[in-house]
C-alpha cells in the first residue's frame, strides 16, 4: 500500500489573533539557550537626614581633611582671591587661599602691621607648574616683563608723574616710561594742580612696541562707586555737603560728592550774576533735590541768610528813595534791580506823571533810576517800585494829595444824624 507523503500542518489564525513573530537569530557568540534578561537595577535613594547626621558627626579635623580632598580650583591670572595669611618669611609671605598649595606674595604687597591670621585680598599674577604668585600691586621698579604680566592680568602699577606733554603726563616705572592721557590722570583734573612727583596707581590699557597707555582714572572710578552709593543712603534735602568741582557748563556746575557727581543749575550759584566756581576748588552747597530713581541730585550755593531779601527792612525800608538800574522792560513795566538778586516792579502807572502806552517810553534796559518803594510783600518776596514818585515834588503831592482825601471824607460823610440835621419834618 503507498503511503501518501505528510503534507505540513497548516495554522489557522482565528479572528484578529496577531501572527507570531519570527524567531531571532541565534548567533555563535550568543546561543539561544544562554541568553539573560538584564537584571534591574533599582534607584539609589539618599537620606538627606542621615547624610547631615553623619557631617555633624565629623570632627573639626575629618572635615579639614575632607574639604582640602576636593579638587582645588583652578586660578587664572588676573583672577581677585582671598586667603589667610599663614606665615612670613624673609622675601616671601605666604596665603592660604583654599587649595592643596599656597599663594606667594611680597612681603612689601602687605600692610605694615600685617600678622599671621590676617585675612589677605590679592590678585593672581601667575599659576602655574612654577606655583601660584600673588600680588596687591606692581612696585614701580617693575621690568617691562613684570609690566607685561600686569597688562595680561590686569593689576595695578605703581608709578611716578614725571613731567607733563601735550596731551597728557610721562608717568615713570623704573626705568620704563608710560604716557596717561589729561582725562585719564584723575576722576577730576585741576589745571591750577602741579601733578609732577606724584606717586599713583595705574593700570595699563594699552602695552604693544609703540608705547604703555596707562590710566589712574579707572582705579579711582572703581573706588568712587562703593562710596557714591554711600551718599545716597545718607543724602537727604536740606543737608549741607562739600565737595569738589568736577566740570562747568553754560547751563551749572557738577561737584563732585565722594563719587557721586551732583549738579548746581546756574541760576543756584549764587545770588545775582554770580560767577562759575573752578574745576577743582571745594566748595559747600545745600541739597534742594533728591531723585534716587532718575540718580540726579540737585544742589544750591546759596546762602539763605546772607540772601538779598534778608536785607529788606534794614537796608531798603518802605518809603525809602533808591538808586537802581532797570533789568527787564515788559509791557506792564519795568523790573528794577536795587542790589545783585533783589528787583522790583515799577508798574505802568508808576512809570511817569503823563500818560505812556509803553514803559519803554520812559525807560529803556540798563538805564540807572531812582526809585522809591511803595509797597514791600516779605512772604512772596515781592517789592513795589515807583519812578515818579522818587523826586521830592511827587512824594509831597502824594502826601497832600492822601491828607486832602482824607480831610475831605471826614467832613463829607458824618453820623445819620448829621445828614438829617437842619432839615424840617412836614406836619
Amino acid at each position: 500500500m503507498t503511503r501518501r507523503p505528510e503534507h505540513r500542518r497548516r495554522t489557522v489564525r482565528r479572528g484578529n489573533e496577531p501572527e507570531p513573530a519570527a524567531p531571532a537569530p541565534v548567533t555563535a557568540a550568543q546561543p539561544r539557550s544562554r541568553r539573560k534578561k538584564p537584571a534591574v537595577v533599582p534607584h539609589a535613594r539618599v537620606d538627606a537626614a542621615a547624610l547631615l547626621a553623619e557631617i555633624d558627626d565629623l570632627s573639626a579635623s575629618d572635615l579639614d581633611s575632607l574639604l582640602l580632598s576636593a579638587p582645588s580650583r583652578t586660578l587664572h591670572p588676573g583672577e581677585r582671591v582671598e586667603g589667610v595669611l599663614v606665615r612670613i618669611e624673609e622675601g616671601s609671605a605666604f596665603v592660604d587661599v583654599g587649595g592643596k598649595s599656597e599663594g606667594i606674595i611680597d612681603p612689601l604687597d602687605l600692610d605694615g602691621d600685617a600678622k599671621v591670621g590676617d585675612k589677605v585680598t590679592a590678585f593672581v599674577l601667575r599659576a602655574g607648574a612654577g606655583g601660584l604668585v600673588l600680588a596687591t600691586q606692581i612696585r614701580g621698579t617693575a621690568s617691562r616683563a613684570v609690566l607685561e604680566e600686569a597688562y595680561e592680568a590686569g593689576l595695578p602699577v605703581e608709578g611716578i608723574v614725571e613731567s607733563r606733554n601735550t596731551g597728557g603726563f610721562v608717568i615713570k616705572f623704573g626705568k620704563t616710561r608710560g604716557f596717561c592721557p589729561v582725562s585719564h590722570l584723575d576722576r577730576i583734573v585741576s589745571p591750577d594742580i602741579d601733578y609732577t612727583g606724584r606717586r599713583l596707581q595705574f593700570r595699563i590699557l594699552e602695552l604693544n612696541e609703540r608705547g604703555i597707555v596707562v590710566s589712574h582714572r579707572v582705579i579711582a572710578d572703581e573706588a568712587a562707586e562703593t562710596t557714591a552709593q554711600a551718599v545716597w543712603e545718607r543724602v537727604s534735602e536740606g543737608d549741607i555737603i562739600e565737595g569738589v568741582v568736577a566740570d562747568v557748563r553754560p547751563f551749572g556746575a557738577f561737584v563732585d560728592i565722594d563719587g557721586l557727581r551732583a549738579l548746581v543749575p546756574k541760576r543756584e550759584l549764587g545770588w545775582g550774576e554770580a560767577s562759575a566756581p573752578k574745576v577743582g576748588s571745594k566748595v559747600s552747597a545745600r541739597v534742594i533735590r533728591v531723585d534716587r530713581e532718575a540718580g540726579k541730585l540737585t544742589l544750591s550755593m546759596k546762602d539763605p541768610s546772607s540772601g538779598p531779601w534778608s536785607r529788606v527792612g534794614i537796608d531798603f525800608v518802605e518809603g525809602g528813595i533808591y538808586e537802581g538800574t532797570v533789568a527787564r522792560v515788559r509791557d506792564f513795566g519795568a523790573f528794577v534791580q536795587l542790589t545783585p538778586g533783589l528787583d522790583g516792579l515799577v508798574p505802568v502807572r508808576h512809570m511817569s506823571d503823563k500818560r505812556i502806552d509803553h514803559p519803554n517810553q520812559v525807560v529803556q534796559e540798563g538805564d540807572s533810576v531812582k526809585v522809591r518803594v511803595m509797597s514791600i510783600d516779605t512772604g512772596n518776596e515781592r517789592m513795589e517800585l515807583s519812578i515818579r514818585h522818587a523826586t521830592g515834588q511827587a512824594v509831597d503831592t502824594v502826601a497832600s494829595t492822601r491828607t486832602h482825601r482824607r480831610t475831605s471824607g471826614n467832613a463829607s460823610f458824618g453820623t445819620f444824624g448829621d445828614l438829617l440835621k437842619g432839615m424840617k419834618l412836614r406836619s
